[in-house]
């Protein structure tokens, strides 16, 4: 213990914080989204919230009150005559590249989208398309095709087919909604989880967000 003191007393500040890092980052990790999730939790039991809607965006926003106030925007597109505490709730994740990526945030999300997706509480996801095989391959989306039957004016070319010729995602760049709110929508897709006890909210989102008039 004491040669142990004495080397951490020896180091710069720039290696005794590598030092910790590599050696209590999954500390950290799991205590940063310990702390998410319990405020989560105090944030929908203070306010009583009825969720509309789940939905996650393969994105860090900055600003809280960026996706606060996107998600009240979601909502009246869903719900123009939304009650006070009926909201859709958005989760922002750093997803992308993720069959590359060595990020342990990453594999940290990634494993609390799972534990979501396992119990049906995900609606719509936003995602990278470079990341659509990735989820796609684990059968998590619902074939658009058939969920919205038909798109009325949306090219085909924004169209995600899959071997089975269904529509899986559809394809969000120059929406200005997202753009509005600093996310970066020229590689984004939207989709519909397999799972989602919400399936006809979802496809109202999907047919708003690909209103031309956000185009």
């Amino acid at each position: 213990m004491v040669k142990q003191n004495i080397k951490l007393k020896e180091m710069t500040m720039k290696k005794r914080c590598s030092y910790f890092w590599d050696y209590y980052r999954y500390h950290v990790i799991g205590a940063c989204l310990i702390l998410v999730l319990m405020g989560t939790v105090i944030r929908e039991v203070a306010n009583q919230s009825t969720i509309l809607l789940n939905v996650v965006i393969s994105e860090m926003i900055n600003e809280r009150t960026d996706v606060t106030e996107l998600e009240q925007q979601l909502t009246q597109l869903v719900k123009s005559e939304a009650e006070e505490n009926e909201t859709i709730r958005i989760y922002t994740y750093p997803f992308n590249n993720i069959e590359s990526s060595s990020s342990d945030l990453t594999q940290v999300y990634l494993e609390k989208f799972v534990a979501q997706v396992a119990i049906s509480e995900l609606d719509v996801f936003i995602l990278e398309e470079n990341d659509f095989s990735y989820f796609y391959e684990q059968g998590l989306f619902k074939p658009l095709d058939e969920l919205l039957q038909e798109v009325e004016g949306i090219d085909s070319s924004d169209y995600l087919l899959a071997e089975d010729d269904h529509v899986y995602a559809i394809r969000l760049e120059g929406n200005k909604l997202l753009e509005a709110k600093g996310i970066e929508t020229k590689n984004k897709v939207v989709t519909v989880l397999s799972n989602s006890l919400r399936q006809e909210e979802s496809a109202d989102l999907i047919l708003a967000l690909l209103n031309k008039s956000f185009k």
